[in-house]
């Protein structure tokens, strides 16, 4: 959360979903994800350091959490964050 207030002034996480997701190799997963939001003036997203620091904190919590993805929406874009190749 505080990544995001950093970034953007504040965030709201959401605890409580439900999700399934079907990984590269085939394989379902089901999990019970915390969803993050957090709004900013479309300025900021046009900062290209931002971006690069989200994706960048995106791509660790990923590891941290032993994750296949982490998901990023970007202005209604999803963007799946997995394991660089």
């Amino acid at each position: 959360m505080e990544k995001f207030r950093d970034l953007f002034v504040g965030a709201t996480a959401m605890p409580g979903c439900k999700g399934i997701y079907r990984s590269d190799a085939g394989t379902t997963i089901w999990d019970e994800p915390i969803l993050v939001q957090s709004f900013c003036a479309t300025d900021v997203l046009q900062e290209e350091r931002t971006v690069r620091e989200l994706v960048s904190f995106a791509r660790k919590m990923r590891v941290d959490l032993k994750q296949d993805a982490v998901m990023v929406v970007f202005n209604n874009l999803m963007k799946f964050i997995k394991a660089e190749r």
